[in-house]
């Protein structure tokens, strides 16, 4: 039987799933590391500075034992890249070449549908404004700048810029051509309304930047004047598929490289990260303006612990690369500084002195901590306030030996003893616990040891519940048991919510005759269900005998129904007795004499049975 999601058969779901390996996805996002049966590495989804996020590519999933977010293919880029459920299957189906014959719509089709048509009509702009710099004699003063600039063919290509002719609805024109409705065009940004209610083009005589998300979807667009004209720089808008917090220009083409290289150089400009792609550095990205933001830095640590800022070297650069090397640390990364002695920018430093001088350069960028000394002390602050600005980075090692280094280091520097440093370290990381509790003391060290029942539903267990999380660990490693389990217990429903909602998704694909996947089962599942079946399917679980514990499991828990039971009728008994019904007492003493013979009886129970009573 095929199920469907949505509009997309299970079927195709699970196509999809089968050609897309794991590993590989959350690889592109996430440095993994092979520790046993699965892989490690630091949450992108949370802070922390051990590794907690675990991916299990036998099972197709992942589960970060920090913050518990888990789930398969489709959550994950979900979340790294915030699609809606039919946008990450569309997406993944055309990286596996799996044809969806249906349109992936789920929920809110009106709102998947407007998106598609926003990064359409990007992409038809786009490929506009790049003939007319390639073929158009209207667009040679751009093409002259460029060859000013020193910018090839090649790179031209690669990042396709393009230019806005200088007409003022030239390209209005040419998507209403296209069938584009002018509502649409101006939701991209790419129009904008008259105070007389008409359209025109926002971009005229610019040479024009694409924008890209990582995905290689043209989500924005960058202009630039060719003369001394203001605004030098416009960009399109925010909208529904465009946040430039969110973005890094050129990452698209700077991801593999950056693994490669191990660490990502970022620079301010469209031309920086143009003209070192050029000159073979394509592990260069822009920040899109001069302020790294939060969200850039989580996109860089999924790709490299290392980055490299090369800011302009003026007063707003500086500024810049101060916020930028916090929060690139914040986010778990090694930082380096370019400091820039001659030349605005990179873009003219590499066209002044060369790549070789500019690899040079990058290749003696100032470490984080030195870095910050060396501005504190060239603003002539004090030993306290110098102090306080490099305290935040000297707690956040991670590794004994990096922080020693690193107070060795600011002690020489501000004449201070190792001591007196270390103390200062313990009470800010005092006064930070206050304010914000540490995650990674969430996490439990041992990911491969039984799970805590409390732990993993946060909430009061039992012994019936722990039998029940064993029981259902074992059907989830060898589902044939299900047979056994329902020739004792009959039809049992688990008595934690979670267990049965998992339990049936088993049951109900065993009666089906298939072979059970866990992983399939999550879109079938609410939030918290999905949280527990994630969890226990990253566990690995090591019993010698799994049927004979299986049998164990099944014996507790029928050992438990009856103990049940028996307080059940007892407390029933009572209530019959004391309203004289003595049919209902003779019920229940029968019922409590079967209990007897089914099993172990107590003390008050045999009393009853054996005609104490």
């Amino acid at each position: 039987m095929i199920r469907m999601e949505g509009k997309v058969s299970t079927e195709v779901l699970e196509t999809i799933r089968h050609q897309t390996d794991i590993v590989n996805l959350i690889g592109k996002y996430v440095s993994l590391e092979k520790k046993g049966h699965n892989y490690t590495g630091l949450c992108p989804f949370h802070q922390e500075k051990k590794p907690s996020f675990t991916v299990s590519q036998e099972k197709q999933v992942f589960y970060c034992f920090g913050c518990g977010t888990g789930g398969d293919i489709y959550k994950f880029l979900m979340l790294a890249e915030n699609l809606t459920f039919p946008e990450a299957v569309q997406n993944l189906a055309t990286q596996a070449g799996v044809r969806i014959p249906v349109p992936a719509y789920l929920g809110n089709e009106e709102q998947t549908r407007k998106k598609e048509q926003l990064w359409k009509i990007n992409e038809l702009a786009k490929n506009f404004y790049h003939y007319f710099l390639t073929k158009q004699p209207e667009a040679q003063p751009a093409r002259d700048y460029l060859a000013k600039r020193g910018l090839s063919l090649v790179a031209l290509k690669s990042f396709q810029l393009g230019y806005a002719p200088a007409g003022w609805t030239t390209l209005l024109d040419y998507l209403k051509q296209q069938n584009c409705l002018t509502g649409e065009i101006m939701d991209t940004g790419l129009v904008i309304s008259s105070e007389h209610g008409k359209g025109y083009d926002r971009f005229r005589n610019r040479l024009i930047f694409p924008i890209y998300d990582f995905l290689g979807r043209v989500v924005g667009f960058g202009g630039r004047v060719l003369d001394d004209s203001l605004p030098k720089y416009l960009n399109t808008p925010e909208s529904s598929i465009f946040n430039k917090r969110n973005i890094l220009y050129g990452l698209n083409l700077a991801r593999s490289s950056i693994r490669e290289q191990g660490f990502a150089l970022i620079v301010e400009g469209y031309l920086d990260a143009i003209t070192a792609h050029q000159f073979g550095l394509a592990n260069t990205v822009a920040t899109l303006g001069t302020s790294l933001t939060e969200e850039q830095a989580r996109l860089i640590a999924r790709y490299t612990r290392e980055a490299v800022i090369a800011y302009d070297a003026d007063l707003a650069g500086e500024v810049a690369a101060l916020r930028g090397v916090d929060i690139l640390h914040a986010s778990g990364c090694l930082v380096r500084v370019v400091t820039i002695r001659e030349g605005k920018d990179p873009d003219e430093y590499i066209r002044l002195k060369g790549i070789n001088a500019w690899k040079e350069l990058v290749a003696n960028a100032l470490p984080l901590l030195e870095y910050k000394l060396i501005k504190a002390k060239q603003k002539k602050g004090t030993t306290r306030v110098i102090l306080q600005q490099v305290l935040p980075n000297l707690a956040s090692y991670k590794d004994a030996v990096e922080q020693e280094e690193g107070i060795r280091k600011v002690a020489a520097y501000l004449n201070l003893s190792w001591e007196v440093i270390k103390n200062e370290i313990k009470q800010f990381e005092t006064q930070q616990r206050k304010v914000r509790p540490d995650s990674d003391k969430n996490v439990n060290s041992s990911y491969n040891r039984n799970i805590n029942p409390q732990m993993l539903l946060k909430l009061p267990v039992n012994r019936r519940t722990r039998a029940e999380l064993e029981l259902l660990q074992l059907l989830l490693v060898e589902p044939t048991f299900l047979v056994l389990v329902r020739q004792e217990l009959g039809e049992y429903a688990f008595k934690e919510t979670n267990f049965n909602k998992i339990y049936r998704c088993l049951k109900q694909t065993y009666t089906e005759g298939a072979h059970p996947n866990p992983v399939s089962w999550l879109h079938q599942l609410d939030e918290e269900a999905q949280k527990v079946l994630n969890r226990l399917l990253v566990e690995r679980i090591a019993i010698d005998k799994p049927e004979e514990r299986t049998t164990a499991l099944i014996k507790t828990i029928k050992e438990i129904n009856r103990q049940e039971q028996q307080t059940h009728l007892l407390q029933e008994l009572a209530e019959a007795e004391k309203t004289g019904d003595k049919e209902k007492v003779a019920l229940m003493l029968a019922a409590l004499k079967q209990i007897f013979k089914d099993g172990k009886p107590d003390k008050k129970l045999k009393s009853l049975t054996m005609g104490g009573k």
